[in-house]
């Protein structure tokens, strides 16, 4: 009877360190891909390493492609072509990305800037500015 408990003990716990491998595999690859290319977009617009204007130019490319690929899968299906062709766009906006976020455009605070009032002074800001 031990036997047949531990056996069962075993077989449970495997199944249960299996469940992580069996998730979720209803999100398409492209979805993962663009829920990281938001956060890295997101993470950007904090750290500073992204404007204001660096972001709209970003979410409007993820809009158009999110669009392109929303009309290329009406049909139901995507095809080889279609597919490398929804990888490279994505390529391309990874890229992007990667080029906006280190350039030598900051976003500055309003806090930082040389000409900030701060209701009693002017506020000098950073020494150096980058």
């Amino acid at each position: 009877m031990l036997k047949i408990q531990l056996i069962t003990g075993v077989a449970v716990l495997g199944l249960l360190t299996a469940m992580p491998v069996m998730a979720d595999h209803s999100r398409t690859g492209f979805e993962v891909r663009e829920d990281r290319q938001d956060a890295r977009i997101e993470q950007g617009l904090r750290s500073g390493e992204l404007t204001h204007g660096e972001l709209r130019s970003l979410e409007r490319d993820q809009a158009q492609l999110a669009r392109l690929e929303w009309r290329l899968r009406s049909d139901g299906h995507l095809s080889r072509r279609e597919r490398r062709l929804l990888q490279a766009e994505y390529d391309d906006l990874s890229w992007r990305i990667r080029a906006l976020k280190h350039n030598d455009r900051y976003r500055v605070a309003h806090h930082e800037r040389r000409d900030y009032w701060d209701g009693e002074r002017w506020g000098l800001g950073p020494q150096s500015c980058r």
